[in-house]
């Protein structure tokens, strides 16, 4: 497993609130859903 790293960004906060939306939705966490959204991206390339 991959150990986990804290950061600290900054968002737009109607885009922190779509996030938590889909978060709460889907179950997860929004550090959850930045990591899959990442990894979306990375995957792709």
């Amino acid at each position: 497993m991959v150990k986990p790293v804290h950061i600290n960004i900054s968002l737009p906060e109607k885009w922190i609130s779509h996030i938590d939306e889909y978060a709460h939705y889907h179950q997860i966490t929004r550090s959850a859903f930045i990591a899959m959204a990442a990894q979306k991206i990375l995957m792709s390339q």
